[in-house]
């Protein structure tokens, strides 16, 4: 097998795409009226029922409150734009967050509308899954969203829709180094590859 070689801007030897998740403030919580508190949990405590779960609702609030700051400032310390895959309603429970990765010039990709399995939904509920979290984050930041990473495991209409939604990638790939394309009916879309051991 051939290796390929890649040609980046500037003669660059290596690009390497620096991926920020937003995800607190969109899981599972009896707060919002959910069956159940999220499943992960940090903390390593299992439910057997449908109760609240303060400690790893507090535990989600730390990215928000102290992980987020201390991420923005060591990106603009080294002059590094990350692209921050943000379940949107994340970013409107967090608006100040939303401001400042505007303001410093980063890119939001979308991660779902909430950070829930969009697996499980039929092609009209995907559809208005990508479609609500896509205009959820052009009204929070101002700028709509090109990029899409799923919760772990999408459909097979899932790339489709994305395209006919206007997005021009997709990360919810594994199986390379570099970006790639992909076709879908004849419409090409950027696969960016998502590093699970990064």
């Amino acid at each position: 097998m051939v290796t390929p070689i890649y040609k980046w801007p500037h003669a660059a030897r290596l690009a390497i795409s620096i991926v920020v998740n937003v995800e607190e403030g969109a899981e599972a919580t009896i707060a919002d009226g959910d069956r159940a508190p999220e499943p992960v949990d940090e903390l390593g405590i299992t439910l057997k029922r449908a109760m609240r779960n303060y400690g790893n609702e507090s535990n989600y609030q730390y990215g928000i409150k102290a992980g987020a700051p201390r991420v923005l400032r060591a990106l603009e310390t080294r002059g590094i734009r990350a692209t921050f895959t943000a379940a949107a309603l994340a970013l409107e429970r967090a608006p100040e967050l939303a401001r400042q990765i505007v303001a410093a010039g980063h890119e939001v990709c979308a991660h779902g509308y909430r950070w829930v399995h969009q697996f499980h939904m039929d092609e009209a509920e995907e559809r208005a899954f990508i479609r609500r979290a896509a205009e959820s984050i052009r009204a929070t930041t101002g700028t709509r969203p090109y990029g899409w990473l799923s919760r772990y495991l999408l459909t097979a209409h899932t790339r489709r829709l994305l395209l006919e939604e206007g997005f021009t990638y997709h990360m919810d790939d594994y199986s390379d180094d570099a970006p790639f394309w992909d076709c879908i009916d004849g419409k090409p879309i950027v696969i960016l590859p998502y590093a699970l051991d990064n």
